[in-house]
């Protein structure tokens, strides 16, 4: 939400018609990262999307998966939410917070408290 407020984009974005748990995997991956093992051996269902190192077993297009994780300050410099030398200190701020929201593994990722006495948040 916090992306979206930041950028008018959705992060995730898959249509509600066309919806799949497999592109919805490709898409986190594509933008966050691949999962830690560690987590995805905790996970029920692993098996069903996932083989043993973690690499995603149904993808559309597998040939087109990014290599490479979303950089949320190149989004929000392209977007222009940054114009000036002193606006990319919020940018890096923005994006790190983003980042600590979005940890893929839920006991690395903080909690809403602590997320609340982020800097980028406290004035």
């Amino acid at each position: 939400m916090v992306f979206e407020l930041l950028t008018n984009r959705i992060l995730l974005y898959q249509d509600h018609d066309t919806y799949s748990h497999e592109l919805y995997l490709q898409n986190i991956v594509e933008v966050l990262g691949p999962f830690p093992l560690d987590f995805l051996g905790e996970c029920e269902d692993r098996e069903k999307y996932f083989d043993d190192q973690g690499t995603l077993l149904h993808t559309k297009n597998a040939d087109t998966i990014a290599t490479t994780t979303l950089e949320f300050e190149d989004v929000m410099r392209e977007l222009r939410l940054g114009v000036g030398d002193e606006d990319e200190d919020e940018i890096l701020d923005a994006a790190k917070f983003l980042r600590r929201c979005l940890m893929l593994d839920p006991k690395m990722r903080p909690s809403a408290r602590e997320l609340l006495e982020d800097g980028w948040l406290v004035l």
